[in-house]
């Protein structure tokens, strides 16, 4: 989380002292290495998804943004899995915090080629493409459409992320990153990873903002310019919803 918006902010020439909140948490090899190595990797990361999320077309349920092309493309890159489990508004940030997880605990992990792509950063531009199906529009649904099109014999929804997000991101990063248990995910994704092969997926990631008046950064999803002029986006993570694999 330090890193991403360390990137973020070098990227907008911003000051870097409204992070020291965040920084005063973490051991200084971990800052020493957020904004050495890390940096660099996130830097390239976050200009190729700004190519990928810069369109100024209209929101349009196709390609990337469609969930039964995203389904029929799991298909064919995933193949059959085990498990689903489908995270409300999990970021990049947990994601790979939770690869690394696996990988000291023997689990590999692979981030799939694509990713779906939430041009509004809510739940209910997933959820609303479940009309034509015989589905109900919520997300346990759809983690339960994507288990059976995979022959998935149990999925999993989670809306803890989602929670903290609306209860605390507004507090700011620093107390945002606080009431985030990350262990407690990471040990759930890792009970089914080693029972079988999973997919781990969600709706949506979460924003990171910063406020003009009182200069800290906050999280959020689906944050649109037009709702407010006291804050400048950094990232838009909340547009990209990404996949991840996980077996033995």
């Amino acid at each position: 989380m330090y890193s991403l918006t360390y990137t973020a902010l070098a990227r907008c020439c911003a000051d870097h002292s409204i992070l020291k909140p965040l920084e005063r948490r973490m051991p200084r090899s971990l800052t020493v290495l957020a904004k050495g190595k890390l940096y660099y990797s996130f830097l390239e990361l976050l200009n190729i998804l700004d190519r990928l999320l810069s369109s100024k077309r209209p929101v349009v349920v196709e390609g990337e943004a469609n969930l039964e092309f995203i389904v029929d493309w799991l298909r064919r890159e995933v193949g059959k899995v085990d498990y689903v489990m489908i995270y409300d508004c999990m970021s990049l940030a947990e994601f790979l915090a939770i690869s690394a997880y696996l990988y000291f605990k023997g689990i590999r992990s692979v981030f799939l080629s694509k990713a779906f792509l939430n041009p509004v950063g809510l739940t209910r531009f997933v959820t609303q493409q479940l009309c034509s199906t015989n589905y109900y529009k919520v997300l346990r649904e759809v983690a339960r459409f994507i288990a059976e099109s995979l022959k998935g014999i149990d999925y999993y929804k989670s809306s803890y992320l989602d929670k903290r997000v609306h209860e605390y991101g507004y507090l700011g990063i620093d107390e945002f990153v606080e009431m985030v248990n990350i262990n407690e995910m990471a040990e759930e994704v890792l009970s089914r990873a080693i029972r079988g092969k999973l997919l781990v997926g969600t709706d949506h990631g979460f924003d990171f903002v910063m406020s003009k008046e009182d200069g800290y950064i906050y999280i959020t999803h689906g944050f649109k310019s037009s709702d407010t002029y006291k804050a400048t986006p950094l990232l838009l993570l909340s547009r990209l919803a990404l996949f991840m694999e996980a077996y033995r």
